[in-house]
């Protein structure tokens, strides 16, 4: 992570924000399918599920995306949202202004 966050002659590879992985920085770097799907319907915060809306494939497999987002779908589009659901959005909206 520090190899492809580092500065170079031109700048970062990459910037890695690793707090935005499950578990944060004290995650681990990669999770398996199941791994995934079981943070996500257990661990995960209403925020980080409402993140899921925006998830599209952009390299990899992208089978694996499909499987996870149909797994996913009945948590991220609830017919019985949370009450606190729209208070956390409200909250995170005014954080980010």
């Amino acid at each position: 992570m520090q190899l492809i966050g580092q500065a170079g002659g031109e700048g970062a590879v990459y910037r890695v924000d690793l707090r935005l992985r499950p578990n944060g920085t004290l995650g681990l770097l990669a999770y398996s399918l199941s791994e995934t799907i079981r943070y996500y319907r257990h661990a995960a915060k209403n925020w980080e599920r409402q993140a899921l809306i925006k998830t599209r494939a952009a390299a990899g497999s992208e089978s694996l995306i499909t499987d996870f987002l149909k797994t996913m779908s009945p948590l991220i589009y609830r017919q019985d949202p949370p009450a606190t659901a729209i208070s956390e959005v409200r909250t995170a909206k005014d954080k980010n202004g």
